[in-house]
């Protein structure tokens, strides 16, 4: 018979990991209330805080290796990462992607990065 633990204890993929939502900054929590959020602002705000954070190459390797961990600790034996290539207008995004396959190829994790548009880019903001 199966159980819960035995379905737990079962290894998973996750098929869709938003780059921007698994970036989770230590001073999120200081800026809003989740149970509170509800206010567009609050959904600004974390945003803002997210992308921030993605402007540092430290702190990319480092998201990117706590989310590793993360799906690690879950027994997550393959996983999608989703990145937005409006959102990140900003960023360095060849810099961005080549920090997410450099952790991944280090920490010899099954991660596919999967680039996506859901508007359309100015012709010069495509990556080459």
């Amino acid at each position: 018979m199966i159980s819960v633990k035995n379905i737990k204890d079962l290894p998973k993929i996750s098929l869709h990991i938003n780059l921007l939502t698994s970036v989770i900054t230590e001073d999120i929590n200081d800026l809003i209330d989740i149970t509170t959020f509800k206010r567009i602002n609050d959904i600004d705000k974390c945003i803002e805080t997210s992308l921030n954070s993605l402007r540092d190459d430290l702190n990319i390797e480092l998201s990117i290796n706590k989310l590793i961990d993360k799906l690690i600790e879950d027994d997550v034996i393959y996983s999608e990462l989703f990145v937005d290539l409006n959102l990140y207008k900003k960023i360095d995004l060849n810099k961005l992607v080549e920090l997410i396959l450099f952790v991944k190829e280090k920490r010899n994790y099954d991660l596919n990065l999967v680039l996506m548009c859901s508007d359309k880019l100015e012709k010069e903001e495509n990556l080459e």
